[in-house]
């Protein structure tokens, strides 16, 4: 499932908002950590103080 959400994650485009409970129904505190994983692997993604929504952010390389 890992594999799944960062694969996810990497095909979603920058600036797309997505809510958690729309996308992780059965397990979203699995997804959670999917986030959290990604993140801590350098991914651009923000997600809000309540975690309900994350956003995919620009990569700064496409400000270089």
């Amino acid at each position: 499932m890992k594999e799944l959400a960062f694969k996810f994650f990497d095909e979603m485009k920058a600036g797309q908002v997505v809510a958690i409970k729309e996308i992780a129904k059965k397990n979203p505190e699995a997804f959670k950590q999917y986030l959290k994983d990604y993140i801590d692997l350098g991914g651009n993604i923000t997600v809000s103080s309540d975690w309900k929504k994350f956003r995919k952010d620009s990569d700064l390389k496409d400000f270089k």
